[in-house]
């Protein structure tokens, strides 16, 4: 049986909210930057208080060709190491067999570093939709996503300090994320933004969520 959602899908919205560090808006380093995006129950939708944020996601854009240093290590949670098997150290470009690969956009790689669902919202398959969603918001900036599936990062070490259950979690994230279109690299997943097929595989992630929550997807 299903269980009941705490309120329509059709009045979720979803957000995002840029976070910049004053030095590098006037000296324009160009550090990675912080999106934060919300979901949200709008307010004209009947939703008990408690339940009326869906979740929450921080994603990291980084401008590729470029160079940046330790300054971006804070912002990358822990996978600072991890994108370097993504991005030729020193000069922010994609390693030669991604650079082949990849279908073309715009320059610059988005990490996804958390995606947090509220009590009232786990349990109903919103991982995905809401990562999807957060990705066609800021794929007009990136080229690719990255998503880190080592189970041995800092991060997660401090996080799940139990190996077994680090390991478990990441075995359960795996067919997720290729669901969703993302294809393994090294120690992460990643996905091309502006390739079709990973297009079509978000838009059947979002469409499938509505169909399965309301009989039919939302026109």
């Amino acid at each position: 049986m299903k269980i009941e959602l705490p309120a329509s899908p059709l009045g979720i919205s979803v957000a995002a909210e840029h976070e910049a560090l004053l030095m590098d808006l006037g000296a324009r380093l160009r550090l990675p930057e912080l999106w934060r995006v919300q979901a949200q129950v709008w307010d004209l939708e009947p939703c008990a208080a408690e339940d009326r944020v869906v979740g929450h996601l921080e994603l990291v854009r980084i401008e590729l060709n470029r160079e940046f240093g330790l300054l971006a290590a804070p912002l990358l949670g822990g996978a600072f190491d991890v994108i370097e098997d993504v991005l030729v150290p020193d000069t922010g470009a994609l390693v030669p067999e991604l650079e082949q690969q990849l279908a073309p956009g715009p320059p610059g790689m988005v990490v996804v570093r958390r995606v947090e669902l509220a009590p009232g919202w786990r349990n109903h398959d919103l991982y995905l939709p809401l990562q999807a969603a957060a990705l066609r918001l800021l794929a007009p900036q990136a080229r690719v996503a990255v998503v880190s599936t080592d189970p041995h990062t800092e991060t997660r070490q401090a996080a799940m300090p139990d190996p077994a259950e680090r390991e478990r979690t990441a075995s359960e994230l795996l067919p997720l994320l290729e669901r969703a279109g993302f294809t393994p690299w090294r120690r992460v997943h990643l996905a091309a933004l502006h390739d079709p097929g990973y297009q079509q595989r978000a838009d059947d992630v979002l469409s499938g969520w509505f169909r399965d929550k309301l009989g039919a997807a939302p026109q």
